[in-house]
Parts: structure tokens; sequence; C-alpha cells
């Protein structure tokens, strides 16, 4: 690990959590970025101290940062953009452009929309909608 050196896991200290923190702004995270590396990390050592019944306070948990560094909002795709490419979609007609149609009328995921089945899109009720489910 570039922030600390490797230790044994009660070895890590808040000194070590704070610098992990300052290795992740250095290198120019915003502060979205360094939250979600932070709840992922805090998850894994929580889990490590469960499953071997460890009897230590994790040192990465509680540490502040600015959560709002660096972030910017992201801005809708205007309409008029969304309207030329489902005419796109519209007019090549294929496998492809459905998925890109279905997304840009649904606002789903490309994960999401990809795994679904045919029988997911309801087109023939009073409310056209799509069935998002687990599938294998």
């Amino acid at each position: 690990m570039e922030a600390t050196r490797l230790k044994e896991l009660n070895k890590y200290t808040r000194q070590d959590a704070l610098s992990f923190r300052n290795y992740l702004i250095t290198k120019g995270l915003a502060g979205s970025s360094i939250t979600r590396v932070f709840n992922a990390f805090v998850s894994l050592v929580n889990f490590t101290i469960s499953a071997h019944t460890l009897h230590l306070k994790n040192p990465f948990s509680r540490v502040y940062h600015d959560r709002t560094s660096g972030v910017t909002k992201r801005l809708p795709i205007p309409l008029d953009n969304i309207r030329t490419i489902q005419a796109g979609c519209v007019h090549i007609d294929d496998d492809m452009r459905w998925l890109i149609a279905l997304i840009s009328d649904t606002g789903m995921r490309l994960a999401k929309s990809a795994g679904l089945a045919v029988s997911d899109l309801v087109l023939d009720h009073e409310v056209p909608h799509v069935i998002v489910q687990p599938r294998d």
C-alpha cells in the first residue's frame, strides 16, 4: 500500500487511516470517490474483524474528509439530443439501437437494460412498463 506500509490488521492506527485519506486526496479523487473507497475499505476491515472474531476497533471508520470536494454536478442530456438519438434508433432498427432507445426512454443503466428478457417488456398494457428482476 503506497499510503502506509503493509502491516498486520491489529497494527494499523488512526494515523494510518488519516495517511490513507490524505493519499486518496493527493491522487486527485473527488470527495464522493473517497467516500466510496473508504466505505468499501471500512466494510472489508469490519468483515475481517467479525469473521475472525477479533477484538479490535476499526481505525479506518469515521475518518472525516470533505465529501463535496471536487464534485461537479452533472447536467442532464438536452432533450433535443435525446430525440436525435431516438430518431437514429428508429431509422437503423437493430438490437443495439433498441437497447439505446430503451435506455433513453427509461433512464435505466446499461447493465440492467442489457440483462432484460423480452418477457420483461410489457408493451400491451394500459401503462407500458419494464419489469426489472434478477436473472441468471
